[in-house]
């Protein structure tokens, strides 16, 4: 991926955002809004999402990668319930 369309893919990632589209899916466990959004682009760009989605799954994968090194943890991470204890 070149500069210019990792920098497209990054666009169409911040707009998913500004839109709340990014904040309709479902969260997994672990991977955040933004890393379920790069899971969601690379299976949709496995099974005919074309190039484009692939480029928006490394973009997000990017994205939420900075963000759980910069904030520990990636927005929209759902950890309840995880650790067995129901209380």
């Amino acid at each position: 991926m070149s500069p210019m369309e990792g920098a497209i893919a990054g666009l169409l990632v911040g707009m998913a955002r500004k839109s709340g589209f990014l904040d309709k899916l479902p969260t997994i466990p672990m991977l955040g809004r933004m890393g379920s959004l790069a899971l969601a682009a690379h299976f949709y760009s496995k099974h005919g999402g074309g190039p484009w989605a692939k480029k928006v799954a490394l973009a997000s994968a990017i994205l939420a990668g900075e963000e759980m090194g910069r904030e520990g943890k990636i927005a929209g991470e759902d950890i309840s319930g995880l650790d067995g204890d129901d209380e």
